[in-house]
């Protein structure tokens, strides 16, 4: 299985205070899902067209419609701004699966690129007609390792009319790009890509210049196991997923905990005394990374994940799990359905402490905020 890592730069147009170009993505079960959205002209009208493409997009995908469906759509969409005045975007989106199956949709937009083994090639569209437009499609295997860059024309077109007469290209973009990337980690390529758009174009951005750089690799999996289940007949099938789950594994709860260690024949141990509401006590159970408390812990763990990583220390158990999520890629939930009655006491209400149910769909949507893929398995 494949997870896509992405790293992006943008540098806007000489003379504009915000970027007319878009960037877009998200991780959701069906694939990993990336876009550059170019919007009309520059400046704040093209920074808000671009934006209203990009969410029209990705709502459609998470509303159910194909990829496919999706792009057409919108690139057949654009053909009204030929003769009215209707807001224009030319696109480059992505959808890669974690089997490495990639597709990717090109309207009025630059190729992609594909770096493998050092080289890079440009990856030519097999182009045809929705409604009165011309899209692009292309079909790439990706493979550890690889990585895919999608961009602007302010990219393509850097250099047009001084240093290139028809702008650097595709072809010019992949070339530096091989010989810089050699030299540079890939923030700094980046950075550097852009700024040589900017020194061929006559030392300024004649356009807003925005890059996506997907990188391929293996995941981190990390799986959380908390709750007890809705029957104890389900406390086998529970204990059975924790053997059978792939990755680092946390156990939060104490009911949680006495269920794994009836059902799969382990000891429970001691690890890190409590020191108050703060810092829970943490215990050990072969298999799992960590074992700790349950709805007080998870509290903690989602307020601590507003805060930057580098002020997260690993003092307190809630803190070693933040850093856990921080570090890990695909982050598998497994939640008990059983209701626990303690959680909805007025001491637990008094110190803000969410049930448990809620607690984590609050985790999740900070997770998936910052480009985690999130599953959840209720028993």
């Amino acid at each position: 299985m494949l997870f896509y890592e992405s790293i992006t730069h943008q540098s806007f147009k000489h003379g504009q205070i915000v970027c007319g170009d878009y960037i877009s993505s998200a991780r959701l079960k069906s694939g990993s899902y990336f876009g550059v959205f170019d919007g009309i002209g520059s400046g704040i009208y093209a920074n808000i067209t671009a934006i209203e493409c990009g969410n029209r997009w990705l709502g459609m995908i998470e509303n159910g419609l194909s990829f496919s469906e999706t792009c057409e759509m919108l690139a057949s969409s654009m053909h009204k701004a030929r003769s009215r005045a209707f807001p224009f975007t030319a696109f480059n989106c992505a959808r890669l699966t974690g089997g490495g199956h990639g597709q990717i949709f090109t309207y009025e937009a630059p190729k992609p690129v594909l770096m493998r083994n050092g080289m890079l090639h440009v990856i030519e569209p097999n182009y045809y007609t929705v409604g009165y437009e011309i899209i692009g499609e292309s079909k790439v295997t990706l493979e550890e390792g690889d990585q895919l860059l999608l961009f602007s024309d302010g990219v393509s077109q850097a250099g047009l009319g001084e240093s290139y007469t028809f702008g650097w290209g595709e072809t010019g973009f992949a070339e530096y790009y091989a010989k810089q990337r050699k030299e540079l980690d890939n923030t700094a390529l980046l950075e550097r890509v852009a700024e040589e758009c900017r020194i061929i174009s006559g030392g300024r951005h004649e356009d807003d210049t925005s890059i996506i750089l997907i990188k391929c690799r293996s995941p981190e999996h990390l799986n959380i196991f908390t709750g007890p289940p809705s029957t104890k007949e389900k406390d086998k099938v529970f204990a059975k997923a924790f053997k059978k789950a792939q990755g680092k594994k946390i156990i939060c709860g104490s009911t949680t905990t006495d269920i794994f260690a009836r059902e799969l024949n382990e000891t429970i141990k001691l690890k890190e005394k409590g020191l108050g509401y703060n810092s829970p006590p943490e215990y050990e159970m072969k298999g799992a990374e960590m074992v700790t408390e349950g709805a007080m812990v998870l509290n903690q763990v989602s307020n601590i994940l507003d805060a930057d990583e580098i002020e997260i220390t690993t003092d307190t158990s809630p803190e070693r799990i933040a850093l856990l999520f921080y570090r890990a890629d695909i982050i598998h939930f497994h939640v008990g359905n059983a209701r626990n009655k303690t959680h909805q006491l007025l001491p637990f209400r008094q110190l803000g402490i969410k049930e448990r149910s809620e607690v984590l769909k609050d985790i999740a949507e900070k997770l998936k905020a910052k480009g985690k893929m999130v599953y959840f398995d209720y028993y």
